[in-house]
């Protein structure tokens, strides 16, 4: 046995992150709905206020149910690992089965105790949130998109629980329609990612007759669809801005700022090896890097009229603060890097490996976007 096998199990990074999008919908809806938790007396007095106390606890309830999904979906993939993760816990024997079920129980006992010291309904979301993700390990990770399904929305989940703890503690059901808006932007992007996921465990995921995309429809097919998702979530968080703009006269503005980015990162991506493929000469790549700086300084001069009469600037969001957007741009460049890369090699092993992590990438921006934007601006 391995004490750090035990970490390593859990994939600590992977339930860090989730962990912060409760904390992000929190935040979220606290400032969207004026509840001023933060002014409420908490119910344990290790807790300045009730905000604190809710953010403190849900935390680690989302950390420890998300670990115990970990360590069951090791348990489940066990003989799969064998072949695609022969250095995962389990297969190198760092830990025994028996020794995994129970870490898995007490984690799980731990992460919903905690749920229901929040409240009741916190407690029962937590039981439903936990449910999904066994039953994913045990019977739906096999019937591909749908066990892509239920994992992307096992991640995404985070948004949806911490706005209705949080909105249910002033008698509210609700969820802000932003936070609705990056639930889905979260999820279409992880949905994106374990579609190309299956294309890295292919061989593997023959071997229990998974039925991935990937698996069934070829590496191809899995790529497209993978990219449709990203391009999906791109959209999304894109619309996050918009809607949140101090004025809807700005909105169609941003799009094409936006558009201009994604055309000319695809265009210093894709081009090396559109020349190195064909003998297309340099100018053809001039003039697209040309055509998309016009682009873009059409725009801003487009826009400096509106810019100089502001008393402040439309592109600062009204919620989500200006931090939101050096990390909105970060996040759409890297899963737009994921989207031309898995496209232009969706059979090479190291493009599947390197566009999953760009979009892990990706969406770790966009989490950090959502939480540093309202932190600091609320």
């Amino acid at each position: 046995m391995e004490l750090k096998a035990y970490i390593e199990i859990i994939r600590p990074v992977n339930c860090v992150m989730g962990g912060l999008t409760v904390l992000s919908a929190v935040l979220v809806a606290n400032v969207f709905y004026n509840l001023n938790l933060q002014f409420f007396w908490s119910k344990f007095w290790i807790f300045p206020n009730r905000f604190f106390e809710i953010v403190f606890i849900s935390y680690f309830v989302y950390f420890l149910i998300a670990a115990a999904g970990m360590v069951i979906n090791d348990i489940f993939d066990l003989e799969v690992d064998r072949i695609n993760k022969p250095n995962r816990p389990l297969p190198r024997e760092a830990l025994t089965v028996k020794q995994a079920v129970g870490y898995t129980v007490a984690l799980w006992a731990s992460g919903v105790a905690l749920a229901f010291l929040i409240s009741v309904a916190s407690g029962i979301l937590a039981l439903i949130f936990s449910g999904i993700g066994f039953l994913y390990a045990a019977r739906v990770k096999v019937l591909g998109i749908l066990g892509n399904f239920v994992v992307a929305f096992s991640f995404a989940f985070g948004y949806i629980y911490g706005s209705l703890i949080t909105s249910m503690e002033r008698g509210l059901l609700r969820i802000p329609l932003m936070t609705l808006l990056f639930f889905i932007t979260a999820f279409m992007v992880l949905q994106g990612r374990e579609i190309i996921k299956g294309m890295e465990d292919i061989e593997g995921d023959k071997c229990r007759n998974a039925k991935t995309i990937a698996c069934v429809y070829g590496l191809k097919r899995a790529s497209i669809a993978g990219s449709v998702c990203n391009a999906i979530g791109i959209i999304s968080f894109t619309a996050c801005w918009i809607l949140d703009m101090p004025s809807l006269w700005y909105a169609p503005i941003l799009p094409g700022i936006t558009g201009s980015v994604l055309n000319f990162t695809g265009i210093i991506t894709f081009a090396p090896w559109w020349i190195m493929d064909t003998l297309s000469p340099w100018y053809i790549l001039l003039l697209g890097i040309t055509g998309s700086m016009y682009n873009f300084i059409g725009i801003i001069i487009f826009t400096s009229f509106w810019v100089i009469d502001m008393p402040s600037p439309w592109y600062i969001p009204k919620l989500l603060g200006f931090w939101f957007i050096p990390f909105y741009f970060a996040g759409i460049v890297s899963v737009a890097l994921s989207i031309i890369l898995i496209l232009r090699k969706c059979e090479s092993q190291k493009a599947q490996k390197w566009s999953s992590l760009l979009v892990k990438l990706g969406a770790l921006f966009g989490l950090i976007a959502f939480l540093v934007g309202p932190l600091i601006h609320g």
